[in-house]
């Protein structure tokens, strides 16, 4: 399959990964149709701090002004918002956030779902 597109980025790339997704059967879902769900404002201390993906790179959470917020090392904050249990997005990008557990509940890593990359940061 080839998408061709008169603009520069990665709309392409991404248009074409989304249609060979449907193509195989796989579900797409639009970053506009994602709606936030409610979450305990004192659940989402489970989930701040700072996980890294590289020496160089990254992310943080936490909560300000009881909304919960994330900033990438060299960007500004934006808030993220809950999906579902442990899963959370923005909607300033087309990213997804999910929160790993290890098999005491405890919050060890965050794995973010990006232009089809996955990469995983681990708590310090």
């Amino acid at each position: 399959m080839v998408v061709l597109a008169n603009v520069n980025g990665g709309s392409a790339n991404k248009l074409g990964r989304s249609l060979m997704t449907m193509a195989k059967g796989g579900e797409v879902e639009l970053a506009s149709k994602r709606v936030e769900v409610g979450v305990d404002p004192e659940s989402l201390a489970d989930y701040a701090g700072t996980y890294v993906v590289s020496p160089q790179f990254a992310l943080r959470f936490f909560v300000e002004d009881g909304q919960f917020m994330t900033q990438a090392t060299g960007q500004e904050a934006f808030p993220v918002f809950a999906k579902g249990k442990d899963e959370f997005f923005p909607k300033v990008v087309d990213a997804r956030l999910v929160f790993n557990r290890d098999a005491a509940g405890d919050v060890t890593t965050v794995t973010l779902f990006q232009s089809g990359n996955q990469i995983e940061g681990v708590r310090q």
